[in-house]
């Protein structure tokens, strides 16, 4: 393939997202634990020294080769007898072990050693006793996760066949590639706060061909170019950057593109991997790539885009509610009020600004007055109005208490004083049915970090309902202008008029006329300015509309978390029991519908097929009887199954109330795809339907 001849594209100047921002966001329970971790490492281990030769002591000794290793057991005697009545009790106990039992055994051991049990008998058969040695010298996977690691020291390289080394949720601020083993295949240091490769890659082992170095403090200035110029890593296969703080896309790719054998890329959770072009720019550096964020690349998604480097700085986060139904019809009102509903998602990093209280409108302040007063203010008679029907309502004969009280009878949520800083869709009519369009949204200081971040917190999402008088056309001012016409006629008859007059009686002296004259011109030019004047001070402000009542029906939250280059996040919700406030990730969800349909058609075929054994059973048993008594037995058994179609028929006229369900959508533009719709649950469950019809017929 020939390569493509890319030109960088000129660098953005972006803004600090201000503080005041982050304070609003939620982050997700996920991202709180890597948050929190860093201030527990201040407060507890900031001055003290882990390195690793101390933590693998401990990892022996909570192991189950603390009981055998000699330095261990100093007081006990090594020897074959004794280690093998050992090992016959450890093989007593495990047999009796819990499924939590099993899986601490696991993490104790066989992360530590691949089949613990079977090292050790091949050991105590051999030399009787169980040194370090043997660790050394057989041990190929090693994982010490979560004990405090701040410093890699030259015990690691006694170990001679090690091919896996695993180093997680540890505080290592720098690894050099001198102590690593020269045997090394695979090595993960994910979760740690390694900043740089100025160590690392000039003497790395050579045979590595796994490196991930995701959830560290990697920026575009960690030294990233000494992967591919220090010439250590021709063998690399696939390299983990994800969760970084890498910003720029194009100087990333440059800096990787000597890596040649790669095959699998992670740049997921990067800021970099926000912007439109990400998935056609990486491609253009790495056109032989197979995987890039855990995803394969097919052939279809191999085609770029044309001006695919335009989108390399640029991004559009898009938010959309794809279906919302089961919402209760809201009542009726006069016909000049309005009633609508739309979905408000709340995004603190894309806000212009954070302040909410703003200043009331006279005549806002006005009907507080009044209010505070005790006067009626302009809607005070109504009021009383609406109270009195509610009253004779309640007294009402005949009235039936529904079981849910409507949503829409909620207090009024509307305060003019509050900026509401959320953003929301096209308002609609009511239906049985919703989707909204989408919104696309930017981030006003041009930071690709916000984009990152808000995919790390918590949304939350709000259906509202508003019921609002439209804004008034202005017929008085139409009335105004039909009035200055007919004034502009009369005054040009009068005018004629007075020109007849003049005529008859005579002409007057020039100098009387110059002089009349010029004093008509000041007096016209005077009234003219201060017409202009009145007309500037009382020009109409654009008519408003007028909000009566607010009413969020329903809300919830949604966990976010990165997003891939191919993939949208979609949530589900219903206002049910097992949902509570918080949606569900939609395809985990109809994954899980899928399965419980399942069970319940493989359980009712086992009834059935029940059912049928037993009555040909009772068949076979019964000895014929006479035809009246069986006539009989027909006849009140018809009467019977009569009564029970009919109890039937009404059970399944009395439905179930409608429950209010969301699915909501959470993306970025990508340059050549859009913003996908996804099945809905009633869609799975018509499939369901299908498939256990298409199940009955068969078996007829």
């Amino acid at each position: 393939m020939d390569e493509i001849k890319i030109e960088q594209p000129k660098v953005q100047t972006r803004l600090i997202i201000p503080q005041e921002k982050y304070d609003l966001l939620v982050w997700t329970e996920h991202e709180k634990l890597f948050r929190e971790r860093a201030a527990f490492r201040n407060k507890i281990l900031a001055e003290i020294l882990v390195p690793f030769t101390i933590a693998l002591q401990v990892k022996l000794r909570r192991s189950l080769l603390g009981t055998y290793l000699e330095h261990m057991n100093e007081n006990q005697w090594q020897n074959e007898f004794l280690n093998m009545n050992k090992l016959a009790v450890t093989d007593t106990v495990m047999e009796n072990f819990s499924s939590k039992q099993w899986k601490k055994f696991e993490y104790n051991n066989n992360y530590l050693l691949d089949e613990v049990m079977d090292v050790l008998k091949r050991t105590v058969t051999e030399s009787g006793k169980v040194d370090c040695r043997f660790i050394y010298e057989r041990a190929t996977f090693l994982r010490l996760d979560d004990y405090h690691i701040n410093m890699v020291d030259d015990g690691l390289r006694s170990f001679k066949n090690l091919q896996v080394l695993v180093i997680c949720g540890n505080w290592i601020n720098d690894i050099y590639g001198v102590v690593l083993p020269r045997s090394l295949k695979f090595l993960e240091l994910y979760v740690n706060e390694i900043n740089s490769m100025e160590n690392l890659a000039p003497k790395a082992p050579k045979r590595l061909e796994y490196l991930g170095l995701a959830r560290n403090r990697l920026t575009n200035n960690s030294a990233l170019h000494l992967l591919g110029e220090a010439e250590r890593f021709l063998n690399l296969r696939t390299l983990d950057l994800g969760e970084c703080d890498i910003y720029r896309l194009v100087n990333i790719l440059e800096s990787l593109k000597q890596l040649y054998q790669l095959e699998g890329l992670c740049l997921q959770g990067n800021p970099c991997s926000m912007v439109m072009g990400y998935k056609d720019i990486v491609l253009s550096y790495f056109p032989y790539l197979i995987f890039l964020d855990g995803v394969e690349i097919l052939k279809e998604d191999r085609k770029l885009s044309d001006e695919f480097m335009n989108g390399s700085e640029n991004a559009e986060l898009i938010l959309m509610c794809s279906k919302l139904t089961g919402l209760p019809k809201p009542p009726k009102a006069d016909k000049q009020v309005k009633q609508t509903i739309h979905i408000e998602f709340v995004m603190p990093l894309f806000q212009e600004s954070t302040i909410e209280d703003v200043e009331a409108d006279e005549s806002d302040k006005d009907d507080d007055d009044q209010k505070k007063k005790g006067g009626k203010g302009k809607s005070g008679k109504k009021d009383k109005k609406d109270k009195k029907k509610t009253k004779g309502s309640k007294k009402g004969k005949g009235s039936k208490k529904s079981s849910k009280k409507s949503p829409y009878e909620k207090e009024n949520e509307y305060n003019p004083q509050k900026k509401n800083n959320s953003f929301q869709t096209v308002r609609k009519p009511w239906n049985n049915n919703m989707k909204f369009p989408p919104i696309i949204l930017q981030s006003p200081e041009n930071n690709l970090e916000a984009y990152r971040d808000s995919f790390r917190s918590c949304v939350n999402v709000r259906v509202v309902y508003l019921m609002f008088l439209p804004p008034k056309n202005d017929k008085k001012g139409k009335k105004g202008k039909k009035g200055s016409k007919e004034g502009k006629k009369k005054k040009s008859k009068s005018s004629k008029n007075s020109k007849k007059t003049d005529s008859k009686k005579g002409k007057k002296s020039k100098k009387g006329k110059e002089k009349t004259s010029s004093e008509h011109n000041k007096s016209n030019k005077s009234e003219t300015s201060e017409r202009s004047e009145k007309i500037v001070q009382k020009e109409p402000k654009p008519p408003t509309e007028k909000i009566l009542k607010r009413v969020t029906v329903a809300e919830f939250n949604c966990n976010l978390f990165s997003i891939t280059w191919k993939d949208d996040i979609h949530f589900y919700w219903a206002d049910q029991s097992p949902f509570g406030n918080k949606a569900v990730e939609l395809y985990s969800y109809l994954e899980r519908l899928k399965k419980e349909a399942e069970e319940q058609a493989r359980i009712e075929a086992e009834k059935k097929n029940e059912k049928l054994a037993e009555k040909l059973d009772k068949k076979h048993d019964k000895k014929s009887k006479s035809d009246k008594s069986e006539k009989s037995k027909n006849s009140k058994s018809s009467k019977k199954s009569e009564k029970k179609s009919k109890k039937s028929k009404k059970k399944k006229k009395s439905k179930a109330e409608p429950v209010v369900s969301c699915q909501v959508s959470f993306g970025l533009s990508r340059l050549g795809q859009e913003l996908k719709d996804v099945k809905s649950t009633t869609d799975v469950k018509e499939k369901t339907n299908k498939g256990k019809n298409k199940k009955k017929k068969n078996a007829k």
